[in-house]
């Protein structure tokens, strides 16, 4: 049970410490890491590394893409930049493991999957985020754009219906919309049918298509009614549109995102630049970039793409991302044939 008194789901993953690589790479990458760590400018990336880096280029605007700004709560917590560097390191190769900035540093020298184990039982650990195409339509505009935002995946997460309550904990790789607005009548209907509140939508929907008896039966119509089903079909298919009503609720991911699920970095300024200040741009993307190294530089297939907020990429080239999107066209249209 957690804190709430609900049942708390299993742990289904663990931070499994890193010291080494299992890739093999040059004297040349190491050597460029090094003078990442130690130097104030980022020297050329070895084409080896780069390849690998560019290998990962994705188009962080994709529909269906995960995001989530770290800023707000969750960094100014920490009083001193030397903290902040850590949340962040922490982040990068850790993952995400909540947007309750405490769970990271909570007075204690325990291993972070330690820490993580911990906030889960207590129901803290849980992710916050928006979803291009669901919850936002860019990440310009998004309402927790932040100096550093993490871009991921979530297809590998599954979908419960919406909730009213956020202490009710959902169960280990999934996400619902956490808003009182989104999926109402879908929740009323889950609660017609005696279903459990963590219900996912795929289980739902295949219920409603393959057990129609059973529906109609609780649901109280006749069995030759052809109008309920359909109408019950099209409040799940509202889901999405509701949530882009509030995009401050966004969804509720449980528990953890794993570094493997990135899909890259997107820095923003805290505030609009000119074209004079676009140098001490560059400086802060430098400086995340040092960053990203030192937290992976036993772990180099960790290093990702640096995007801005239009999803034009910054490093390690500068891609615009109408150029990114056709790249990404012609890589599809070369693994067809």
């Amino acid at each position: 049970m957690n804190e709430s008194g609900e049942r708390q789901p299993p742990i289904e993953e663990e931070i499994i410490p890193e010291t080494t690589s299992v890739e093999q790479y040059p004297s040349e990458v190491e050597a460029w890491m090094q003078a990442v760590m130690n130097g104030e400018s980022i020297p050329e990336i070895p084409s080896e590394l780069k390849e690998r880096v560019m290998g990962k280029m994705a188009d962080v605007l994709e529909k269906g893409t995960a995001f989530r700004g770290l800023g707000g709560s969750d960094y100014k917590f920490f009083a001193d930049q030397k903290r902040r560097d850590e949340f962040m390191r922490s982040v990068i190769r850790d993952g995400l493991l909540g947007t309750n900035a405490e769970l990271y540093f909570d007075g204690s020298d325990d291993p972070i999957a330690h820490k993580w184990a911990r906030a889960v039982k207590k129901g803290n650990a849980r992710v916050y985020a928006n979803i291009i195409g669901r919850t936002i339509n860019n990440i310009a505009d998004a309402p927790f754009v932040s100096h550093m935002n993490v871009i991921f995946s979530i297809d590998n997460f599954q979908e419960t219906i919406p909730q009213q309550r956020r202490d009710l904990i959902g169960k280990s790789k999934t996400f619902r919309h956490d808003s009182a607005g989104a999926g109402y009548n879908v929740q009323l209907m889950v609660e017609r049918l005696g279903l459990e509140p963590n219900t996912s939508i795929k289980d739902l929907v295949t219920l409603l298509k393959e057990n129609q008896a059973f529906v109609k039966e609780k649901f109280e119509v006749e069995e030759n009614n052809e109008t309920l089903i359909p109408a019950l079909l099209r409040y799940i298919d509202r889901i999405p549109q509701d949530g882009l009503v509030n995009p401050t609720e966004g969804v509720m991911i449980t528990h953890r995102i794993a570094p493997r699920y990135y899909k890259g970095f997107v820095l923003a300024p805290e505030q609009p630049i000119s074209r004079e200040e676009r140098q001490s741009f560059d400086k802060e993307i430098a400086i995340f970039i040092r960053q990203m190294v030192i937290a992976v530089h036993d772990l180099p297939e960790r290093i990702l793409p640096v995007y801005d907020v239009d999803g034009n990429m910054l490093w390690p080239e500068q891609i615009t991302h109408e150029e990114i999107q056709e790249r990404l066209r012609e890589q599809k249209i070369s693994q067809s044939e």
